[in-house]
């Protein structure tokens, strides 16, 4: 199930974790090993999620409405929690966007710099949040402009260069960055 959600897909970029591996440069191993034990305890959250959402949906499609009431209360909690469980696997889906796109980006050697400020995020920040492409003060940025342009009545998804300005703004601190 989660091979056809992008969960285990052993067509990903990169080859295996060894391979991978050697592709990391050695400072950044650490953060490496974080962004895999997530990548590990999402897959099983999306799989688990998955299962059980093809699970009420498999039934349905069967014609078994056995396990669901008569009464519509119960028909549209029954409704609300296979709406939750599908926004729980797109999120999860996010997430492993998101961190495969970190893998990425050590291997390009452009991971621990925030994208919005062009600053190092620091090794706090990076240990809380390994997947983030951005300082805390170019979060707060991205967050300031994408509010005011909503405001103005702009597309909230509109281009991100556009909205924030790259190269404005501080960033993190250069002693705790992944370089040091």
């Amino acid at each position: 199930i989660a091979d056809l959600l992008g969960g285990n897909n052993p067509f990903r970029k990169g080859g295996s974790v060894q391979d991978e591996l050697h592709q990391i440069p050695e400072k950044l191993r650490r953060y490496y090993h974080l962004l895999l034990s997530m990548r590990e305890a999402i897959q099983k959250g999306l799989a688990f999620h998955a299962e059980e959402a093809l699970k009420k949906n498999g039934k349905e499609d069967a014609g078994d409405l056995s396990g669901y009431s008569q009464h519509l209360a119960d028909a549209g909690s029954d409704t609300a929690d296979r709406d939750f469980a599908l926004s729980l696997i797109s999120n999860e889906q996010e997430a492993l966007k998101e961190i495969a796109d970190a893998i990425a980006r050590m291997k390009k050697g452009t991971y621990g710099v925030c994208e919005i400020t062009n600053k190092p995020i620091p090794h706090a920040r990076l240990m809380a949040v390994p997947f983030t492409r951005y300082s805390l003060e170019g979060q707060k940025e991205l967050e300031r402009n994408r509010r005011a342009h909503r405001r103005r009545g702009g597309n909230p998804l509109g281009e991100i260069g556009d909205e924030v300005g790259f190269g404005s703004g501080g960033g993190g601190g250069e002693d705790d960055s992944p370089e040091s």
